[in-house]
């Protein structure tokens, strides 16, 4: 998702990570200073914020959906994802709040930008995801010129193909 939506990507990495207690990690290019939700909220920030939080709910949304689809998933592949996701949910409310006037606007705010989320993942962006998550599972890790060239491939063999069906992720 973040390349999806212009964030620049450092790294990604399926390798948990037990102090921050998440299951992988998707590093982007560091924000400047004039980004700042707690003093001041933009329509530039407020775009900021639904990237942002649109990125940090994108691992758990393509985890779910890919570890659905792989046979040999660990039985409790839900447990280990709800707590993978935390440190990102704790984030993904906490910019909510910034933009929202209430606990409840924050929730659905979240819940629209997930929607969103998914849908941009599960439709025209899918095989690329798809792309990125058989290559992770082979490299554990990987630079942001990496992700972006396997991404950028995946994307153009789906319009080669003439934009048709929803691949599958193939676990090679």
């Amino acid at each position: 998702m973040a390349f999806r939506l212009g964030r620049g990507i450092i790294s990604a990495t399926i390798v948990p990570n037990d102090v921050q207690g998440s299951l992988g990690c998707v590093r982007c290019t560091p924000i400047g200073g004039w980004f700042q939700p707690d003093a001041e909220v933009t329509r530039k920030v407020r775009n900021l914020v639904e990237t942002l939080v649109m990125v940090s709910l994108a691992g758990s949304e393509t985890q779910a959906e890919w570890l659905w689809a792989v046979p040999d998933a660990p039985a409790d592949w839900r447990e280990q994802l709800v707590v993978g996701a935390a440190h990102d949910m704790r984030n993904v409310l906490d910019l909510a709040l910034y933009v929202t006037g209430s606990d409840e606007e924050a929730s659905a705010y979240i819940e629209w930008l997930r929607l969103r989320c998914q849908n941009q993942m599960l439709s025209t962006f899918w095989p690329m995801v798809g792309a990125l998550a058989d290559a992770l599972h082979d490299r554990r890790t990987m630079s942001g010129a990496a992700t972006r060239t396997i991404m950028k491939a995946a994307g153009r063999d789906w319009l080669i193909r003439g934009r048709r069906g929803r691949p599958g992720v193939s676990m090679s």
